[in-house]
């Protein structure tokens, strides 16, 4: 036997419905009377003052701000984020536009060698406006649809071995051997 379901009768139902003035006026009294509370309250602030004490983006609109990350002196914009580092290269990427991104490293390099393309932009043999002394290399292309990638590397000539060594003496420093072999680790 399926089961069912009674229902109300309709009559009863208005009767539950039914709203009278003097509800209503009670309501709206009630309404009042705690809207009237809260005024005696002191007003609250509308931000915390821990957004005070925060970093406010001040760029313009369009311009990338300056993030917390950096490779080399360079500090990456807002948005990207440091996905692989090794001695001489630090690779970021993010969801940024790639024409904002090259805006925001050109306002922050200074090179005559820039090759630009649709999907990528390298400025070679660039120097920091931050640190002249350094020379890099810095590649921004475009990897997903919204992702770009900026590779920058360091260029920076090398001091010059010490002098008075023997090429052999030089490798037996940086711990190979003739042969290229990795020499043994003495402990001391």
């Amino acid at each position: 036997m399926p089961l069912a379901f009674r229902t109300a009768p309709a009559k009863d139902a208005r009767r539950m419905l039914r709203f009278d003035g003097y509800s209503a006026m009670f309501a709206f009294a009630g309404l009042v009377a705690i809207g009237c509370s809260l005024k005696d309250e002191e007003p609250h602030e509308l931000f915390p003052s821990t957004l005070e004490s925060s970093s406010v983006d001040t760029s313009p609109p369009g311009e990338l701000a300056e993030g917390k990350e950096a490779a080399f002196g360079l500090k990456f914009p807002r948005g990207l984020f440091v996905e692989a580092t090794f001695e001489d290269a630090v690779s970021a990427a993010g969801s940024l536009p790639l024409a904002s991104v090259v805006n925001y490293i050109r306002a922050r390099v200074d090179t005559k060698n820039i090759d630009t393309g649709p999907m990528k932009t390298v400025f070679n043999h660039a120097t920091l406006k931050s640190d002249p002394k350094r020379i890099v290399q810095v590649e921004v292309t475009v990897i997903a649809s919204s992702k770009v990638e900026v590779t920058v590397r360091d260029r920076t000539p090398r001091p010059p071995s010490a002098p008075g060594l023997s090429e052999r003496e030089q490798w037996q420093r940086a711990g190979i051997g003739p042969d290229g072999k990795v020499l043994r680790e003495v402990d001391e």
